[in-house]
This record gives structure tokens, sequence and C-alpha cells, in this order.
């Protein structure tokens, strides 16, 4: 059993958290986001469980305190830890046994052949974007002379159904289809680990596409940005492609800045 203590350290970063942006809203927002703090103490609280298992207070195989004691060592109303335990389940992290509890996963979760996907779930989007602004552009550059045609065909097909599934207003389709445009763009990556980096993040920052693409301004500039990649894919021009992933990155990370999401970017 993990070290009550070491539990509630992480919980008081979950409490600070929470003071530090009520304290900052409006207090005409103030009723609304109280509609929203079980779910939001939730998705903090399931980060920090994933972390102390990624640092290794809570271990592989290891049975979790109770309930009970879970959501008093985290402070947590019962409903908000059950939330947070959903999810860690649904991306395996932990799982339920009937009539034994819920235990930690044996899978590790930073293991790059398949607890890193989990693992990065919980990572800030606006820091998995930035790093894919480092790594992206260096696993265009690596694409083989004899994939280009290939991957050129594969985006342009891509990106005509994200094009289709936007303008009939389908974002969740257009965000599924941009995750997988971006997986092909980095699919012939090297090294191998540089490809398992890519595709983690990519896909860890779906839900964050879809709602730049539900956002007026946001959605569509974003959805134009794509077209340079494949112009110069077309043009066999992977620096050109690598620069036109940059910018079209830029805005998606500028989107997840604080003052952004507060104002409803509409880049």
């Amino acid at each position: 059993m993990p070290d009550r203590s070491d539990i509630s350290s992480e919980a008081a970063q979950v409490r600070l958290r929470a003071d530090v942006l009520e304290e900052n809203r409006p207090d005409d927002a103030r009723g609304s986001a109280r509609k929203t703090e079980t779910f939001s103490l939730a998705h903090t609280a399931s980060r920090q469980i994933a972390d102390m298992v990624r640092t290794g207070v809570l271990r592989p195989g290891q049975r979790l305190p109770s309930e009970r004691e879970l959501a008093v060592a985290l402070e947590l109303s019962r409903g908000a830890l059950r939330e947070a335990l959903r999810t860690l389940e649904s991306v395996g992290i932990v799982t339920a046994r009937a009539g034994s509890g819920r235990y930690v996963t044996s899978s590790n979760v930073t293991d790059p052949g398949g607890g890193l996907g989990m693992w990065m779930q919980f990572q800030p989007s606006q820091d998995v974007v930035a790093v894919r602004r480092v790594l992206e552009p260096a696993a265009i550059v690596s694409i083989p002379a004899t994939q280009l045609h290939e991957i050129t065909a594969e985006t342009r097909r891509l990106l005509r159904r994200m094009q289709q599934a936007f303008a009939r207003g389908a974002h969740e389709a257009a965000a599924q289809i941009h995750t997988e445009f971006h997986l092909a763009l980095v699919q012939h990556g090297q090294p191998r680990l540089l490809r398992l980096l890519l595709a983690s993040m990519i896909r860890a920052v779906e839900g964050t596409q879809l709602e730049i693409f539900r956002t007026p301004g946001a959605g569509r500039h974003s959805l134009l940005s794509h077209d340079p990649i494949v112009e110069a894919l077309e043009a066999g021009d992977v620096l050109g492609a690598a620069q036109g992933d940059v910018d079209h990155l830029v805005p998606a990370f500028t989107y997840l800045s604080d003052d952004a999401l507060a104002q409803g970017s509409n880049l």
C-alpha cells in the first residue's frame, strides 16, 4: 500500500491548481464553472494518479487503496474520484477486478510499445504540441525518397476527406482524419523511437484538435494550413513540407495558451 503522505502531497497540487483557477475566474463565470467542478477535479486527479504510477508511488500490479481511503487522501468527493478512476480504466492504467478492487495494470505506463500512449494522454496538450513542433519536422525530413510518392498520395487523400468532413460540420470525423493525416506524415520517420513518440503525441491531442475545429475561425485556419504541407510534398520538397508542418502547429500551440482559451481564440 502506498504511503498516504505521498498521495496527500499529490492532492495538494490538485487543490492548489483548483484554488488558483477559482480566484482568477470572473464572478459571472463561477456559477457555470461549478457545474463542471466534478469533471475538472476528476480530470486533474486522474493525471495525478497516472503520474504516481509513472513515478513508482503506485507500482504495476499493486492494489489501489479503497475508494473511501483514496477519496480522503486526495480530498475528492466519491463522485469525482469514481470519474477519475473510470478515465484511468478507459486508457488501461487501472483495471477493476470483480470482488477484489482496482489494480494498477501490469504494463508500465512508460513502455514505448503501448503504455507511452496511455501516459501521453495525461500530459498538458500545450506541452505535447510544443514537443511535436520540434520532432515532427524531423520525421518529415527523413521520409525516404522511395516512399515520398505514396505518402504524398495518402496525405492528399486524407486532406480531401478532412475538408469534406469539416464542410458538413462533422467535426469529430474531421479530427479523427486529422490524426490519420499526421500519422501518415511521420510513419517512415527515423529512428523507430521517433515514430513511436510522435504517434503517441498525435493521438493524445485529437481531442484538442476537435475543439479547434469547433471554434469559429480557428477551425478553418487549421484546415487551410494543411495545404502548404501537401503542396510541398507534391513538389518533392520535404524541407518545405516540414516548414509547413511547423507553421501549421504554431496556431495550435497559441490556441492552447491560457489567454487564447479564456478569450475563445479566433485564429
